[in-house]
């Protein structure tokens, strides 16, 4: 199974998205030493624009990772501060939606998977009160 990890990750300060791309990394890695088939395009395309490729505002990169995303099984969004407001996760969530990919929500603090998250309730989730198994270790 290819999971897709969205994260939110724009934002005008460079401390802040050098803050989000850590936290998204430290989640790869965790769920990627599990055993799990992990794509983030928060990941790769930090580690591309700190090398130069494109600048990290360029509307290219939507494009690029909805490709990634419609190929993944499932999506798992990966429930940093201020990821509700992030205008790429929701849009990542609506493409999931779109294209009939489960998405379910990766709590930072207590690594819990969930099909649903408490606020706000987006359209299209399993019905309250579904859980995935707890992810140890992961942050």
């Amino acid at each position: 199974m290819l999971i897709y990890l969205a994260s939110p990750y724009s934002h005008h300060d460079y401390v802040w998205r050098a803050s989000r791309a850590g936290k998204t990394q430290d989640a790869l890695v965790r769920l990627t030493a599990m055993g799990f088939v992990v794509f983030s395009p928060v990941a790769l395309s930090a580690l591309l624009v700190g090398w130069g490729s494109r600048p990290w505002d360029d509307p290219w990169w939507y494009e690029w990772s909805m490709a990634f995303l419609r190929k993944a099984d499932e999506v798992w969004v990966l429930m940093l501060d201020d990821w509700q407001e992030s205008v790429g996760v929701q849009a990542e969530i609506d493409e999931a939606q779109r294209v009939g990919k489960p998405v379910r929500y990766l709590d930072p603090e207590t690594s819990e998977v969930r099909n649903e998250v408490d606020q706000p309730r987006l359209p299209g989730l399993d019905e309250p009160g579904d859980t995935q198994p707890t992810l140890e270790g992961i942050e």
